[in-house]
């Protein structure tokens, strides 16, 4: 049975809400991907001498007709533009974007693993993933490079690139992917101490975001920018590697916002999806934001409940480890590691 796996981008959040087999997938607006210039595409030679320029202008538009040329002959002076761009002070993204755009309409390419690291450092992630999942890239080196990307602790932060590397490691079945995920995982639960317990309940919160972007120079080309995520939505299209990516492109002409990005990080209960595609055999079980109603008492002791509720998810928790490891998701030095869980019981009084 095929693994169903799907992340939903909502307008101001992303959430996950199931899987759908080791892939990518870029955010697509087709009908704003349009040039508006009727212009016939330069000749090699012409788009050489663009990618040639001082002029960032020049280098960008140079990147946008090698990409609707398919100048795959330009990739050295799209590389050395890439490579002298991201060493620069003051960072160009148009110039950027529309490089690494034009290595994805390519399909295929030479850049190295280490280059598309530094890519994504500085800010291409999208870009940089969809490059990564090039089949033809050292995989080993690849998934160094995403384990640590997985592993570092903020990485959720940054939900789809947390969520596409898992992604990519997962199609992969790379050793290391399941520890990495349960590495530094915090688990929240909740006693409640309830004057009612019929009518107990924790209070939700509310998170609101808000963005802004302004269009580019209307002499530059468009500002082709990839925006990762799964299928199941209007306007997504599946990628498997890269060579059927498509784009979100915004400009010059659209006024387009950049879409919203969270400031939480991806829960455990996200985080888990990925352990759940990677062991399917496994029942994982519930923990983050468990939540134990205990009737008030004139005593006031509450201390034993709240032990008792707490020993048994540290006994779910340590079940679950040890069914992964059963089924080889993790190893023995691996369970030794994540033996014992971050757990926090929060008490409050309802």
């Amino acid at each position: 049975m095929a693994i169903d796996r799907r992340v939903l981008i909502a307008a101001s959040c992303v959430a996950v809400a199931g899987l759908h087999g080791g892939t990518l997938a870029a955010l697509s607006s087709p009908d704003m991907f349009v040039q508006t210039t009727t212009a016939t595409i330069p000749p090699p030679a012409a788009v050489r001498a663009l990618l040639d320029s001082p002029s960032l202008k020049d280098q960008a538009w140079g990147a946008w007709w090698a990409a609707e040329g398919n100048m795959r002959e330009l990739e050295p002076q799209l590389r050395r533009n890439l490579e002298t761009e991201l060493a620069a002070d003051f960072q160009n993204p148009i110039v950027l974007d529309d490089t690494l755009a034009a290595f994805i309409r390519f399909g295929e390419d030479s850049l190295p693993v280490s280059l598309l690291q530094t890519a994504y450092d500085a800010g291409r992630q999208p870009a940089a993933l969809i490059l990564l999942a090039e089949p033809s890239r050292p995989r080993a080196e690849v998934d160094r490079f995403l384990l640590a990307i997985v592993a570092r602790k903020d990485g959720s932060w940054m939900r789809m690139n947390w969520l596409a590397a898992a992604d990519l490691l997962l199609s992969h079945q790379t050793p290391g992917l399941v520890a990495a995920v349960l590495q530094d995982l915090k688990f929240t639960a909740h006693a409640l101490i309830c004057h009612d317990v019929q009518n107990c309940a924790r209070m939700g919160q509310g998170i609101g975001v808000s963005w802004s972007h302004g269009a580019p120079d209307s002499t530059w080309p468009l500002w082709v920018h990839y925006q990762l995520m799964a299928p199941g939505s209007t306007g997504t299209v599946l990628v498997q590697g890269r060579s059927s990516a498509t784009t979100m492109a915004y400009g010059r002409y659209t006024g387009e916002a950049l879409p919203p990005s969270s400031p939480s990080p991806l829960t455990p209960a996200e985080r888990l999806v990925i352990v759940a595609a990677a062991a399917p055999q496994v029942q994982l079980p519930t923990i983050d934001g468990e939540t134990l109603k205990i009737a008030e008492r004139p005593d006031g002791a509450y201390d034993r409940d709240v032990e008792s509720f707490r020993q048994d998810l540290v006994r779910r928790y340590g079940s679950m480890i040890q069914a992964l490891r059963d089924v080889g998701a993790l190893s023995a030095d691996e369970v030794t590691a994540l033996a014992t869980p971050s757990l926090d019981v929060v008490v409050e009084a309802r």
